[in-house]
């Protein structure tokens, strides 16, 4: 599968001598469109998504654009990611691959995915206590992209 990835050497271009900020910044950006292997299932319970569409918002835009902010000298988002990170993480996508102990989902079904990785998925046991009234469902994190839907709320039909 074609991804774009940043953390990784950036592709070669000669930037013209008058170019822009934007051209110049993008020339030294560690981005680059990636074939990456298919993924598979982590767990017995987690789905497989295929992207339909996928945003890329201020947190991508700025880890492209390599704008930290005026007195930031690193990636502000290296604490929450793992790298190289697949660009573009608000998606759309068309369940794919059920595991045999996914439940709530089906085959051909369209979700929408949410990029935080919940307790579950992480190993956190026992699971952190809920928040009430916050979509993101525990205290410790949000949840994750392609887990058991009946364990965190990520993963949902459109």
């Amino acid at each position: 599968m074609k991804a774009l990835v940043y953390g990784v050497p950036p592709e070669p271009f000669e930037v013209p001598g008058d170019a822009n900020a934007l051209t110049r910044n993008l020339s030294q950006s560690p981005t680059g469109l990636r074939q990456l292997p298919e993924p598979r299932l982590l767990r017995p319970d987690w789905v497989i998504t295929r992207p339909r569409l996928t945003g890329i918002c201020g947190s991508d835009s700025k880890q492209i654009l390599m704008d930290f902010g005026e007195h930031d000298a690193d990636n502000a988002m290296a604490a929450f990611c793992s790298f190289p990170q697949v660009m573009g993480h608000e998606v759309v996508a068309d369940v794919v691959e059920l595991g045999p102990q996914a439940r709530g989902l089906a085959v051909g079904q369209r979700v929408v995915l949410n990029p935080w990785l919940s307790c579950g998925p992480r190993g956190i046991e026992p699971p952190c206590r809920p928040v009430p009234a916050a979509t993101t469902a525990c205290a410790g994190a949000s949840p994750t992209v392609t887990s058991n839907p009946e364990s965190t709320p990520g993963c949902r039909p459109t």
